[in-house]
């Protein structure tokens, strides 16, 4: 249900899209929130701890946003976690919260840069080994 919310989220801002393999817009289009939202599901599952709690796949989807998107859904995705308790202040284990942080708050408890960073040159170089 907590994904659903920010599904829906996003579905409301950018619309929804039947075509689920054009992830590349052109100049004048845009991608549909479920198409936006499936992406950073996707990117945040690559980011996140190894059988992470839901405190930490909450960051690693808004942090997908933030490097895909310059945080452009920020607040869509925290009022659909916020709504069912994952809000700013929530805390693992069993600390519900259900406030939103400000805009300007765009750093709140969140994966760094650096920690980004280094998750993501280690998946590359698993994958490019993998695949080699």
């Amino acid at each position: 249900m907590i994904l659903f919310e920010a599904l829906w989220n996003l579905i409301e801002k950018h619309g929804f899209q039947s075509d689920w393999y054009k992830t590349m817009p052109t100049e004048n289009e845009h991608l549909g929130g479920n198409v936006v939202f499936a992406q950073l599901l996707i990117d945040g599952m690559k980011i996140q701890p190894c059988t992470p709690n839901f405190i930490q796949a909450r960051d690693a989807i808004i942090e997908a946003d933030r490097i895909n998107n310059h945080g452009e859904n920020f607040h869509e995705l925290w009022e659909g976690f916020a709504k069912r308790g994952l809000g700013k202040d929530a805390r693992y284990p069993g600390i519900d919260n259900f406030s939103v942080p400000e805009e300007d708050d765009n750093n709140i408890g969140l994966i760094n840069s650096a920690q980004t960073s280094i998750l993501l040159a280690t998946t590359l170089a698993g994958l490019m080994q993998y695949f080699h």
